[in-house]
C-alpha cells in the first residue's frame, strides 16, 4: 500500500495553457513554480527550450543569465513554466489540492517594430524585449536563422 505522499506524486497535473488542457504526469509544483521536463513543456504549452531561450514558432524569449536558475535546472532538462509566464506578464493561478494550473494571456501583447539592423524585426513589450532576425540569403530565398547583433533571439524558419 502506497503512502499519501507517493500517491500524490503519481497524480497528473492539469495544465491549461492557451485554452488547451494537458495532463502532465511528471510536473512538479513547488510553491509558485511549476517545473516540467522539456518534453512536457512543449506538450503543455507549445514552448521549446533551446540554446536561444524559450521558443515558440519563430519567436524565442532569451533567458536572462541572472535569472537562469529561476527558469532552468537539472542541467537544462527541467524548465519552470510559471517563471516564464511571470516574465511574460501572463497571469498564473493554481490549485494545489486539485493539481491544476491555469495560464492566462499576457495583458501586453508583443509588438513588432523596426530594428536598427536592416535585416531584422524586433518584438517588444513593456516586460520583454526579444528580437527576431532573419536573413534574406536563406536557401531558395527562405529566411535562415541568424544571430542578431544583440545576440538575444533568433528567427526560426
Amino acid at each position: 500500500m502506497q503512502n499519501r505522499k507517493e500517491e500524490e506524486s503519481d497524480m497528473a497535473t492539469d495544465i491549461i495553457y492557451r485554452g488547451r488542457v494537458s495532463e502532465i504526469g511528471g510536473a512538479k509544483a513547488e510553491g509558485e513554480n511549476l517545473w516540467l521536463s522539456k518534453v512536457d513543456l512543449t506538450k503543455a504549452s507549445g514552448w521549446e527550450l533551446k540554446p536561444e531561450g524559450a521558443c515558440m514558432g519563430d519567436v524565442c524569449i532569451p533567458i536572462p543569465p541572472a535569472l537562469a536558475t529561476e527558469f532552468v535546472r537539472d542541467g537544462g532538462r527541467t524548465f519552470n513554466l510559471a517563471a516564464l509566464a511571470r516574465y511574460l506578464g501572463q497571469p498564473v493561478v493554481h490549485d494545489d489540492k486539485n493539481r491544476a494550473w491555469y495560464f492566462g494571456e499576457a495583458a501586453a501583447r508583443l509588438q513588432i517594430s523596426s530594428c536598427p539592423i536592416s535585416t531584422a524585426r524586433c518584438i517588444t513589450s513593456p516586460t520583454i524585449a526579444a528580437r527576431r532576425c532573419s536573413s534574406p540569403h536563406g536557401p531558395h530565398g527562405e529566411d535562415a536563422a541568424m544571430t542578431c547583433q544583440s545576440g538575444r533571439a533568433f528567427t526560426r524558419s
